[in-house]
């Protein structure tokens, strides 16, 4: 009489993917010099939201960071969870059709953490200056590569030992499709000039800080007021005897941004 051994019951089993999603976005800064006359140190223009890696997004662009141009990845939104990414900034050589080149770019060595303390990484030096081959008709493009990493658990109940894994499926990549944006910093210029009849009477004018203006005239878009004093403002530091300056006509509008420079004519 013989006894067959029982078969050994098969074992549970678990798995741990880690998946890649990966996007890629273009965000083009159309006026850069003007940007850098307009922004300060520690400024920034913001691209419009944009859909990459299954996240949403943002890029800040710094024209006058720490010496070079710095840019930053900002996550949009609330996120439920810790995004854990890699990202890559490029600028490209206009013409270039998408590709990236050595001398232009920085990639994060490791991947980085966003979540709702965290919300924005970046590098404040990717390049000091654009040459003439990434900088055409006052404009630059910025590539933007996003890959998102997820881990996955799962339960798989048993494993068979000796089922064969390979079941035949193949997963073909896609090309990544990219997505774009336009950040336009314009400038708006006029001129005006103002006559002073009489300046030798506006010098009777009793002391510093007394002035006379001008009509409202409208340049570059905003309505203004140019104010003469002829002994000077005494809210400013000494220098010449007369001194001249401009002021946004409508105190409810907000104060543009502008640069201005003044010359004097003899009959």
């Amino acid at each position: 009489m013989s006894i067959d051994a029982a078969p050994l019951p098969l074992p549970s089993a678990s798995a741990i993917s880690v998946t890649a999603t990966s996007g890629l976005h273009v965000v083009r800064l159309s006026g850069y010099s003007h940007a850098k006359l307009l922004l300060g140190a520690g400024e920034f223009v913001e691209s419009a939201a944009f859909k990459a890696a299954g996240h949403s997004w943002r890029v800040k662009v710094y024209p006058n960071g720490a010496g070079s141009i710095a840019l930053y990845l900002v996550l949009a939104g609330e996120p439920k969870a810790d995004v854990h990414t890699q990202f890559q900034f490029s600028l490209l050589r206009h013409g270039s059709k998408l590709t990236l080149t050595h001398d232009s770019g920085r990639i994060t060595d490791r991947p980085v953490t966003f979540n709702a303390n965290t919300r924005g990484w970046g590098f404040d030096n990717l390049v000091e200056e654009p040459d003439h081959d990434h900088l055409k008709d006052d404009t630059i493009l910025i590539r933007c590569d996003i890959t998102v990493l997820k881990e996955r658990r799962h339960d798989l109940g048993t494993l068979d030992l000796l089922r064969d894994c390979n079941d035949g499926t193949t997963v073909q990549e896609t090309p990544l499709q990219p997505s774009a944006s336009t950040i336009a910093v314009t400038a708006s210029t006029g001129c005006h000039v103002v006559k002073v009849s009489g300046y030798a009477q506006t010098k009777l004018l009793p002391g510093n800080g007394n002035r006379i203006k001008s009509a409202k005239f409208k340049e570059a878009g905003h309505a203004w007021r140019i104010w003469c004093y002829p002994d000077g403002d005494r809210r400013r530091p000494p220098g010449t005897s007369r001194s001249t300056s401009s002021s946004s006509a409508d105190p409810r509008t907000s104060t543009p941004n502008t640069s201005s420079a003044w010359s004097s004519t003899a009959n």
